[in-house]
């Protein structure tokens, strides 16, 4: 029997295509409680002189405010050894504890639930999500930059986690930042998971 080269590749892929199902079944963005916590998320921040932020800049910063709200309080803890766990929104709400699946799962739930687009990024040993913040680069330049550097202060880097295509711009979400835009970890995407 030959070798094949390709089979952990084939192998890795098959296994790929199970998790996205997995996945996308556990985003349930009209859940009530998820419905529910998200709109709460989405007016936690950056509410203040009457919503001026919503008026000049509309859901975007309703989308931070989600990120804002979360990134803040979740806590990674790892699965068990022994198998792979994917945690519906639903079911992280109450402990906002899990790992990176459970968050972006979590994450592109609320996004989602509060009229935003999001996908999932899967990439070698992490996966998280990312969110369509503007329709093209000249107007992420103009308002969606600026407003990163206005509203959250601790932004160091000029390496913003963005992805652009033929839907426009897309803004990393990842908890390992205290920032939506927040550098990729790893950029040999496995995956990219359609919500």
């Amino acid at each position: 029997m030959k070798n094949n080269p390709n089979l952990l590749k084939d192998v890795e892929n098959s296994i790929i295509i199970s998790v996205e199902s997995d996945i996308i079944s556990s985003i349930d963005y009209n859940h009530s409680e998820v419905k529910q916590f998200s709109n709460q998320a989405a007016i936690n921040y950056f509410t203040e002189d009457n919503d001026k932020y919503f008026n000049n800049y509309g859901n975007i910063i309703r989308y931070f405010s989600v990120f804002k709200t979360i990134n803040g309080a979740w806590k990674y803890v790892s699965d068990p050894s022994d198998e792979e766990h994917f945690a519906n929104a639903s079911e992280s709400l109450n402990s906002m504890a899990g790992d990176c699946e459970d968050y972006s799962i979590m994450m592109a739930a609320c996004i989602k639930a509060v009229g935003g687009k999001t996908r999932i990024v899967w990439v070698k040993e992490h996966a998280f999500p990312i969110v369509l913040v503007a329709s093209d680069k000249y107007e992420y330049n103009l308002k969606v930059k600026p407003l990163l550097n206005l509203l959250f202060t601790d932004i160091y880097e000029e390496d913003f986690g963005v992805v652009q295509n033929e839907e426009g711009i897309w803004l990393n979400f990842d908890y390992t930042k205290s920032y939506p835009g927040g550098p990729f970890l790893n950029k040999e995407v496995i995956k990219l998971i359609k919500i």
